[in-house]
């Protein structure tokens, strides 16, 4: 069963932080931390307590929270930081989208021992944003502890969701290269003659750029 985090602008001022709700999720993130940390050792048992642990935290009654918004929107992760990937498809794609995930992470009897995070964002007019154009599903995939799959599952995913017109988060693991990039961002020549023009001189180049960008940098 999912867990759902529900985010909307209150017009109330942000109350005082009530211990009882800092101690909780304090607590809760350290020992589901600490569970991710153990299993990831043993894989057979990484299913059975996963789904232990969802109906686990799911019993815990809704805690309401106002706040601004770099206090409510992020999670603090207290043990290790985890590699991540997000894919952005086209919102109608988003059951298939579910289901080619489910199948890759079978296909390479993957032991998922984090949550993927599925969220919906509203299209935007930004020429490069993942959601330019139209409203798009997020799926942020991640993985604790295993780092010898990370690659093989993050990209198996871009692969197959390549081909619902999957756009990628940019600040994330990706593999995709300008050939695969420009067909996916209707104004990417247009945005690659403005970076053409306001920096000739390529002062605003680095290793990433090169490789996403490599006919501007």
């Amino acid at each position: 069963s999912p867990l759902s985090l529900r985010h909307s602008v209150s017009p109330s001022p942000p109350p005082p932080l009530s211990f009882s709700v800092c101690v909780f999720s304090g607590w809760q993130m350290v020992v589901f931390e600490g569970i991710q940390w153990f299993i990831s050792y043993f894989p057979s048992i990484i299913p059975t307590t996963m789904t232990f642990l969802v109906h686990y935290m799911d019993a815990f009654p809704t805690v309401d929270r106002v706040d601004v918004p770099e206090k409510v929107l992020c999670i603090p992760h207290r043990l290790a930081l985890h590699p991540e990937a997000e894919i952005v498809v086209p919102i109608q794609h988003t059951v298939k989208a579910i289901q080619i995930i489910r199948n890759v992470v079978k296909r390479l009897d993957l032991g998922l021992n984090f949550i993927t995070e599925v969220r919906f964002v509203r299209g935007d007019s930004a020429w490069l944003s993942p959601d330019y154009g139209q409203d798009y599903c997020h799926f942020s995939l991640l993985l604790y502890g295993q780092e010898r799959m990370v690659h093989k599952y993050f990209y198996a995913v871009e692969d197959e969701l390549l081909a619902l017109g999957a756009r990628q988060h940019w600040g994330k693991i990706f593999k995709s290269t300008e050939n695969e990039l420009e067909d996916l961002y209707p104004k990417w020549n247009e945005f690659m003659a403005v970076k053409q023009r306001l920096d000739p001189d390529k002062v605003f180049c680095n290793a990433f750029l090169k490789r996403v960008f490599p006919s501007v940098c």
